[in-house]
Formats: C-alpha cells, structure tokens, sequence
C-alpha cells in the first residue's frame, strides 16, 4: 500500500492514509520516495510537511536525499528535505554521502545548495574529480586527472553509466570537460539489466536536455546505438511524443528529434506513431498511418499535437471527428487535450479546440484545475520560466469564452 498509492499525481487517497495514524516511519518514508520517483511537487512537500522522515535508512539502503539524488529531482526538492533537517553527511548503507552522490550525477546545483546550508563539501579521490567536473572546474579536474593517466577509463570501467548520468543531468559543462578529458562518448551502460545499451544520447534525448544532445552528436555521440529494448536515441525522443514519465511530455522533443535526423538518424517505420508523424510534419507517414489509426491512436496525436501547439494538426483531427471534450489517454492522461494546449502558451492551439467544442469546465484529475486554472498558474511563472508564451492572453481568452475557473 504504502509503495502503490503514491504511484498518481491524485493525492487524496495518500492523504487519507497518512492522517490515519496507523502508517508506520517506514510507510511514510516510502511514500516520499515514491514521489521522488514521480517528480510529484505537492506530494513531496506535503509529505515532508506530514512528518515523513528526511533522514530515514530506508530497507533499499538509502536516505532521502540519496533517492531524489539519483532520480533527478529539481532543486526545490533538496531545498525542502533541507528545511525540514535532512543532513546530506549521513550516509547510506554502503557509506556514500549525498555530497558523493550529487557529484557522481553531475549536481553541481546540489553540492552548492549544501554549502550554502553551512554543510562542508568534504570529499576525496575520484570524487573530488568528480565534483571538480559537475562544477566545470577545469583547473582542478586536470589536476586531478594529470596524476592518473587512465582516469577516464578506470571510472568508466567501474561504471559504465556514469557519463550517461552526467549527460542525463543535462550539466553541459561538465559533459564537455569529460569528454575533453578522454571519456568515451559512446559508453553503454551494463547494468542495471533494464538500462543496459543506454548511452549518454538516450538520456540526454529521453529527459528533453537539446543542447546537450546538440553537444553529444557534435562530439561523434553513436546515432544508431542501441538499448537492451532495441531503442536508438531517436526512438526514444519519438517516444516522449506520447509518453507520460518525469520527464515527458516536454517541449524538446521534436527540437530533439530533428537534430538527431539531421544527424542521420534512421526512423523504424514500425516504431513512428501517428502523433510523432504529425508533430515532426512528416506528411507522407502521416498518410500512411493515418487510414490504419484506431479511435485512441487518433486521440493520442491530437493530445500530443495540442501539448505541441501543431494547430494544423489539430484542424485535421478535429475535422476527422476526434473527440475534443474526450480525457487524455497518454499525454497527460490526467487531463484534457484543451489542457494541453494551455501547456504549449499558444493561443491559436486553445482556440482550435474551444471553437471545436472542448470543455472549459473539465477539470484534471490530478488537481482538480480546468483549463483556465492552468493558465493562471503558468502565467505565475511565466516571467521566470516561459517569457515568449501566451499564457496572459489565454487567461484573457478563457474568460471571455465564458470560464471562471
């Protein structure tokens, strides 16, 4: 239960659990975990506020701030373990500090966040290279690197990912002096089973980091390198058109897809969906796929068109008699296609669908918030984020068109 129930971005069921009392330190602990897993916001925060434990040994051998560590979790999340006493000089069951882990994953956000907490970052050895290279110390990485000549292939022998995990953090500087530093651009991991193949281009395109692909390709990256499912780099950014995970949708994926095409990537006709077809304009395999489409294939192209703003797109589903007022399938499955237009800030996307009849009262049912709602909370964080959106002229057209949140 306790490792399940944090598995939606609908916390009342969680809620429930927790005000019950009857959830054990561990359970709770769990629960948090779990949301790092989900790059869940108010779950984590609401978690921490509920006295689940910043510090815990869980039963995987870990802490807390190990966990969101290795999963990639935004600054704000460390900032919130901080605040509620999280102390990254505790280790872990195998005696690595969280400062060890935030170097060996290219958190160079992380390792400076703690010093500024009065936390000393106190490490040695391979670490100290590390950290040296997620700070982009280049000084100081040579340094260490002039005293062991095969440093880069040591490292990469007893990691195999470890390249895959900067390149993954989307830290450009870092990458770059790796490679300068002697770093095979082209490692695979080998562990853990379900990673293996992954390179450095897999990660960079699946988690939506474009100019590190950019950087990755420029430095001779394997185009058609394959993961242990078959993947290349470019089916994995295909994917991301119409996947929901912590790091999709986002508005890198075709960017990212059409630098790896430009790169002389090859595209499996198999592998190429309706919605990617008609996000990247490829318009003879949308005609080709299009005939064969089912009902929900439909549904999904039209949800990963509106997320990416491909008003023609859009027209053409609409007037293939795709079901506009229908919730997502895939792409923010909890939500709308109108939803995901307000995602894209372009107006001409969200006009397509409220002239077409989507619902201006439909509320998503992660957080109970309608189109306009989204707006307004994308408008918030529009000066700091998305400057070039149109989320302040949606607001205004939504409550125009008749919504009031």
């Amino acid at each position: 239960m306790a490792y399940l129930s944090p598995e939606t971005l609908d916390n009342r069921a969680l809620k429930i659990l927790v005000e019950s009392g009857k959830l054990t330190p561990v359970s709770i602990a769990t629960m948090l975990i779990r949301k790092f897993d989900w790059h869940d916001d108010d779950g984590v925060a609401w978690l921490l506020d509920h006295g689940a434990d910043p510090n815990l040994l869980t039963h995987w051998g870990g802490r807390p701030l190990h966990h969101a560590l290795s999963r990639g979790n935004p600054l704000a999340y460390f900032k919130l373990l901080l605040d509620h006493g999280a102390d990254p000089t505790l280790t872990a069951k195998d005696g690595i500090t969280a400062f060890a882990v935030a170097a060996r994953m290219a958190r160079s956000d992380a390792l400076d966040l703690f010093e500024q907490r009065g936390f000393a970052v106190t490490l040695e050895g391979d670490d100290a290279f590390l950290a040296a290279c997620a700070r982009g110390d280049e000084a100081a990485a040579r340094s260490i690197s002039a005293g062991d000549p095969i440093l880069a292939q040591r490292l990469q022998s007893q990691n195999s990912g470890l390249l895959v995990d900067f390149a993954g953090s989307g830290n450009i500087a870092a990458v770059r002096l790796m490679l300068d530093l002697g770093f095979d651009v082209g490692s695979q991991r080998t562990s853990p089973r379900w990673a293996q193949g992954e390179t450095a281009l897999h990660a960079a395109a699946g988690r939506g980091h474009l100019e590190m692909v950019k950087l990755l390709i420029e430095r001779g990256a394997p185009i058609e390198a394959t993961h242990r499912s078959g993947a290349t780099p470019l089916d994995v950014a295909l994917q991301s058109f119409v996947q929901q995970s912590e790091w999709t949708p986002n508005e890198y994926s075709i960017p990212i897809a059409a630098a790896l095409l430009a790169a002389g990537a090859r595209i499996d006709p198999l592998k190429l969906t309706l919605a990617a077809a008609l996000c990247l304009d490829r318009e003879d395999d949308v005609a080709r796929l299009l005939p064969g489409a089912s009902a929900e294939d439909r549904h999904v192209a039209l949800e990963a068109s509106a997320f990416n703003a491909k008003t023609q797109a859009i027209d053409r589903l609409i007037s293939l008699g795709v079901d506009v007022k229908a919730y997502n399938v895939k792409v923010h499955y909890h939500a709308t296609p109108l939803h995901n237009a307000v995602c894209s800030g372009s107006l001409e996307a969200v006009k397509a669908l409220v002239e077409a009849g989507a619902r201006l009262d439909a509320k998503d049912t992660a957080y109970q918030a309608t189109p306009l709602r989204w707006a307004e909370y994308y408008l918030s964080e529009e000066q700091r984020n998305h400057p070039a959106k149109q989320y302040a002229a949606i607001v205004s057209y939504l409550r125009e068109k008749g919504s009031n949140g």
